[in-house]
């Protein structure tokens, strides 16, 4: 819970940075930069220099020719198998359901549907595992890693507690702490309740 010290890169940290980011997640390229220099940089901190220089890892952009898309002979999600676009009226640059791709702000999300329907891939997981998001609820990452799609990196907040954790700064990339920080968020959401008459 420490707060982050700026991290000023030389110019062999850059170049290992580059050299390395390629098929590796923010977490696992962070250790190894740590281990490579001896230092103790944090995820959000590695992920700000790959951003803020438009380096890309190309992690999860696509699935493999080869591996199955977890969507596949699944009828609850599209209420049928994708085979309404018939060869040769497919756009030159449409993406196969199953279709991974990266966000700009990092999320992931799956074409889960022809012609364009996409979903955030957390969500599903978290679907998958533990039913549907009710409304007025949020889903963050527990270590702010939003490529780690652990169900149990995966947590639910009410809003106005997601609206407190963020007012506050109980959102910490040790996933044990931001679990702390919801409850000392819950707790602050009761006061409000109690100091407005609300029970």
């Amino acid at each position: 819970m420490s707060k982050t010290v700026r991290h000023y890169y030389t110019d062999k940290e850059k170049e290992f940075i580059k050299n390395n980011i390629k098929g590796q997640r923010t977490s696992e390229l962070t250790e190894m930069f740590n281990k490579e220099f001896g230092t103790n940089l944090k995820r959000s901190q590695i992920r700000s220099f790959t951003k803020n220089h438009g380096i890309t890892s190309g992690v999860n952009t696509q699935f493999k020719k080869g591996n199955e898309p977890w969507s596949k002979g699944r009828t609850d999600l599209t209420g049928h198998k994708p085979t309404q676009f018939k060869k040769g009226n497919r756009p030159a640059n449409a993406k196969p359901v199953g279709t991974e791709i990266i966000t700009r702000d990092e999320y992931t999300k799956v074409k889960v549907k022809e012609p364009n329907i996409w979903r955030y891939k957390h969500k599903m997981v978290y679907e998958k595992h533990k039913g549907k998001i009710p409304e007025g609820k949020a889903l963050i990452f527990a270590d702010q890693d939003k490529s780690n799609m652990d169900i149990d990196n995966l947590i639910l907040v009410d809003r106005k507690e997601l609206l407190i954790m963020n007012k506050k700064g109980l959102i910490y990339e040790d996933k044990d702490s931001t679990k702390v920080g919801l409850n000392i968020a819950k707790v602050y959401s009761k006061i409000n309740k109690l100091n407005k008459g609300v029970v």
